[in-house]
């Protein structure tokens, strides 16, 4: 197993997703929606990848903290998690805050199941 790396930032999500730095109030949205991703993925793992057990300063397996940083920056960039959105000529499909297969396939490496 890999060494552990911090949890993203919002920091490191702004990077990501290449907006350069956040102001405060975007901040404070960027690290709800990493807070959110990190649950999700700890759940879906079950805790596997991780390590600690409770504290948001978990440190996690470097290909789980890529699966937070993208789940994340699906969730900022459509908080609302709308399939289809039109307004006249205007239509557009944008991407949804939940796990992708992608993420699934990777997190299926650290996730328990029955023997």
């Amino acid at each position: 197993m890999a060494d552990f790396v911090n949890v993203p930032t919002p920091a490191d999500l702004a990077v990501f997703l290449g907006w350069g730095p956040f102001d405060t109030e975007l901040a404070e949205q960027a690290a709800a929606h990493l807070e959110r991703a990190r649950l999700t993925v700890k759940a879906f793992t079950r805790g596997r990848g991780f390590s600690t057990e409770l504290s948001p300063s978990d440190q996690v397996a470097p290909d789980i903290a890529q699966v937070i940083l993208t789940l994340a920056g699906r969730s900022l960039n459509n908080p609302t998690s709308a399939v289809r959105t039109e307004s006249g000529a205007f239509s557009s499909v944008p991407g949804i805050g939940e796990l992708s297969l992608g993420d699934r396939l990777t997190l299926a490496n650290y996730r328990r199941t029955a023997a």
